[in-house]
């Protein structure tokens, strides 16, 4: 079963000043989350005490060796694996965790969004303009002194400017077919 263990450091009032994750599979389908971490430690202890590079680790670790120590070490040496798999233990990623802020888990990061709702049609243009409620649309048109349209639903602001647009192509096609144009070739028999 995996477990994912997060090591952090905090110096002083600065926060976590550094971060690292550890993910092992413990072959014991059973055991919790503390077992397995025990039985992480006990192969990182034994391979400490069996072998030359756990020794040189130990002792280059001032004799207290932490995650920051093992994460300059080659955990792919068979003889670490090994050592470890006798615990029943396999490490599936371990690394540092770079970053610059450390925030709260609980920091809001999005409140209440200004959501557009109100959507004008100017007549002169044509356009719509987006407003985030119907007073600040209506506002808009007052302050402007400009007549428009002001709809809820963008779809609905959409179709207004799309049947003035086909209306106004429309038409343009009644003058042009009056004054014997079509399209953008002149009538022959004018």
């Amino acid at each position: 079963m995996k477990h994912t263990f997060l090591f952090v450091r905090q110096e002083g009032l600065s926060g976590i000043t550094n971060a690292a994750v550890l993910t092992i599979d413990y072959a014991v389908a059973v055991a919790g989350v503390a077992d397995a971490l025990k039985a992480f430690k006990k192969g990182v202890n034994q391979w400490v005490a069996e072998t030359s590079a756990g020794r040189r680790c130990w002792e280059e670790s001032s004799e207290g060796l932490n995650i920051g120590d093992l994460l300059n070490e080659d955990t792919d040496d068979p003889e670490f694996k090994a050592i470890l798999w006798q615990h029943q233990v396999k490490i599936v990623e371990m690394r540092s965790i770079e970053h610059d802020a450390t925030e709260a888990n609980d920091l809001v990061l999005a409140s209440d969004p200004e959501v557009p709702s109100a959507y004008v049609v100017w007549e002169a243009s044509g356009e719509i303009e987006t407003f985030p409620s119907d007073a600040k649309a209506r506002e808009a048109r007052i302050a402007r002194g400009r007549s428009g349209t002001v709809y809820a639903d963008r779809a609905e602001a959409i179709k207004e400017v799309t049947t003035r647009t086909l209306g106004e192509m429309s038409e343009q096609q009644r003058r042009d077919e009056k004054n014997g144009l079509y399209g953008d070739k002149q009538d022959p028999a004018n």
